[in-house]
């Protein structure tokens, strides 16, 4: 399953979406994640993928974007901290 696939299923879990309505170029914002739930996300997301994502958030703004930072923890093997 790709990350893509895994983050759909996550949102449709957590915030009761379809999976159809999370689509790589859907807003965070659309999905009505603002910027505190945004921070709330990021954490959810580190458990989830077993990574550590960079502090700064503000240029992901829709689903690829968040797909993209979580692919290139992965690909960077950036363990989440003990």
């Amino acid at each position: 399953m790709n990350t893509l696939n895994r983050i759909r299923q996550f949102f449709a879990h957590r915030y009761g979406l379809a999976e159809e309505e999370v689509q790589a170029s859907t807003t965070l914002d659309r999905l009505g994640i603002d910027s505190l739930a945004a921070l709330e996300l990021m954490f959810e997301l580190e458990d989830q993928f077993g990574i550590r994502l960079e502090a700064d958030s503000r240029g992901i703004r829709t689903v690829a974007d968040l797909v993209a930072v979580v692919d290139r923890q992965l690909a960077a093997g950036c363990p989440k901290a003990a």
